[in-house]
């Protein structure tokens, strides 16, 4: 009888970590879906807070309301349209009842949003961001990732693998310091930002496709939206490279560069 019950708890046991394992799958799945279904815009420039990213201020803001360690994750869309209002902000995974309202009051609490930059205009676009733990005991620090994605009319060959390290990096025409010579040559100091004595280092990342031409490309960390259109517009004007090869094929590379902008 013993034994019987042994082995029954084994298959109750089992029964459980494969109904763990659906449920998480619907939940990833439904959070995919659900992203794929938002009206989506490419941006170049993310929407900023003052002097520092959304994702930053909104790790700060959280850190300082949350008492207890995070166990999970929470994904929330934001829908911002091109004069920086935040719309229509939506909870696409839940992380609990408290998170959730805390981080909807952080969200409605900002004001002065800049919005999202492509090709030198402000444009709408959905936000999504993923809001996760990162293990630190002493400030109980809040990780937050913005999700970049787009819509299948301006997708450029999402569907392919992109690669950081391959068997042969993709290459300029005439080696590295010719492209940066290239981008130093043809870069307009911003005259406004010349006049204010606005400095430093815009920090970009792109993918190089299959074709040799750049692609994905988006600021990461810029200390001025001058500074950062106009990296944008000298690397967007160059010449194409020789794309990256792995097993004998052309590929999708990502590379982040620094443009440092000095008076």
């Amino acid at each position: 009888m013993l034994k019987y019950f042994k082995l029954k708890s084994h298959y109750l046991i089992i029964g459980l970590l494969y109904l763990s394992s659906i449920v998480k799958a619907q939940t990833i799945d439904t959070v995919d879906t659900k992203v794929q279904q938002l009206p989506n815009r490419n941006y170049e420039i993310p929407p900023r807070f003052k002097d520092v990213s959304l994702n930053n201020y909104l790790s700060n803001n959280l850190a300082a309301k949350i008492t207890t360690p995070l166990t999970a994750y929470c994904v929330v869309n934001m829908f911002i349209d091109s004069t920086g209002k935040i719309k229509n902000t939506q909870i696409l995974k839940s992380l609990s009842r408290d998170f959730d309202r805390k981080l909807l009051t952080t969200i409605r609490s900002i004001h002065g949003l800049k919005p999202a930059i492509y090709l030198s205009h402000n444009v709408n676009v959905n936000l999504v961001l993923n809001i996760v733990e990162r293990t630190d005991s002493v400030t109980n620090a809040i990780k937050i990732d913005s999700w970049k994605y787009y819509p299948t009319a301006e997708a450029t060959d999402t569907t392919e693998k992109i690669f950081t390290l391959i068997e042969k990096a993709p290459e300029y025409p005439g080696g590295w310091q010719a492209y940066y010579n290239y981008l130093g040559e043809n870069i307009v100091y911003p005259q406004k930002a010349k006049q204010n004595n606005i400095q430093g280092k815009v920090i970009l990342t792109f993918v190089i496709g299959k074709d040799g031409h750049i692609n994905d490309l988006q600021v990461l960390s810029s200390p001025d939206d001058d500074l950062s259109i106009e990296a944008l517009r000298v690397v967007r004007s160059a010449p194409a490279f020789i794309p990256g090869i792995q097993n004998g094929k052309p590929v999708r590379v990502q590379f982040t560069i620094p443009i440092t902008f000095s008076l």
